[in-house]
């Protein structure tokens, strides 16, 4: 049954879902803590790279502390996702996303993070949840916020990409210096 109940928690930017929704299965659930914990690491990264912080000093260690803290919530997030059984077809895109993450959390290599991403860029069919309903179209929400998160990610230098700052750096590097 529809309601008019909001399916983002207050406040969110959209990629955030709140969890007990009736249509909602375990699995949807532990996916909606996933993306919450994602878009955390996520900024806590973009801090790292956009802070401009002494390599040398306290506050970048506080700073890939957090980070650490973040990519672990994270990663904690995600076994959860895995380790609930299948309530519904809709699960099935939603582990497979979860297991994505953990793979790719497992590589050392940025090569590898990059090929991975694209790789997964091309095949985004496997991820696809293709059964109708709410509960299908709240879980494509979910699939959608995770991937504009995976995206972001593959993007940022600790995962092989070429940073937040390029743009910002090339555009300082432009400016006249003064004489």
């Amino acid at each position: 049954m529809a309601d008019n109940s909001n399916s983002t928690v207050s406040g969110a930017d959209g990629t955030h879902f709140s969890p007990n929704i009736a249509a909602f299965t375990p699995t949807m659930n532990a996916f909606s803590i996933l993306l919450m914990r994602f878009s955390e690491m996520m900024l806590a990264e973009a801090r790292i790279e956009t802070s401009g912080l002494d390599v040398l000093g306290l506050e970048l260690g506080r700073e890939l502390r957090r980070a650490e803290l973040a990519r672990a919530g994270l990663i904690e997030a995600a076994f959860d996702v895995i380790a609930v059984p299948d309530q519904a077809r809709e699960d099935r895109g939603l582990r497979r996303m979860a297991c994505l993450l953990t793979t790719l959390f497992e590589m050392d290599d940025d090569v590898e993070c990059q090929n991975l991403h694209a790789q997964t860029y091309r095949h985004r069919d496997v991820f696809e949840i293709a059964v109708v309903g709410p509960a299908a179209r709240q879980a494509r929400r979910m699939q959608r916020a995770f991937f504009q998160q995976f995206d972001a990610l593959a993007s940022l230098q600790e995962y092989g990409g070429e940073g937040i700052a390029p743009e910002a750096q090339a555009a300082e590097s432009l400016e006249p210096t003064p004489a």
